[in-house]
């Protein structure tokens, strides 16, 4: 695989959100997804459409790759680079928090992917990008999480979060 070049865009290509909930013990776990052609690890990600705002991508993305739904953060969290090997190219992603409070049985790619829930620190060792592993990582210092007593009874405004 090439290195990253060093005039890499920083603007995003793709957005994607890092699905997350409180698990009964009231710690922060992640959604991981597989992917469709190599079986790794990664976040619900993908391509922008005219006239759709990053936050909104990564609220579709979430759902078509993964099945789940919730409040979507307005805001990014971070960007990280990756080489998509179709394309032969090296894409930078926004990345958007997503307070899951729905999870679908059935969604466009079930059958295609593989989903897991785990704690951060797991979910973080399971990526290959390093940058996308320091976003994760600074989740857990993040005060809207760490303050929501239930993602689904949170209504005060936390990180710009949409319905």
């Amino acid at each position: 695989m090439a290195s990253v070049p060093s005039n890499q865009s920083r603007k995003p290509h793709q957005c994607g959100a890092i699905c997350w909930r409180l698990d009964q013990s009231g710690k922060v776990v992640i959604l991981l997804v597989t992917s469709r052609g190599t079986g790794r690890w990664i976040i619900p990600k993908g391509n922008l459409r005219k006239r759709e705002s990053q936050y909104e991508c990564a609220r579709r993305e979430a759902f078509e790759e993964a099945g789940v739904t919730g409040r979507i953060g307005k805001r990014p969290l971070g960007n990280f680079i990756y080489y998509k090997r179709e394309r032969q190219q090296w894409l930078t992603v926004s990345v958007f928090p997503l307070l899951v409070n729905q999870e679908a049985d059935e969604f466009p790619e079930t059958g295609l992917r593989q989903r897991c829930w785990l704690p951060i620190e797991e979910a973080a060792a399971c990526l290959n990008e390093p940058d996308l592993r320091a976003v994760f990582r600074s989740l857990e210092d993040h005060a809207c999480m760490a303050t929501a007593p239930s993602p689904f009874a949170d209504r005060r405004p936390c990180m710009n979060y949409g319905a």
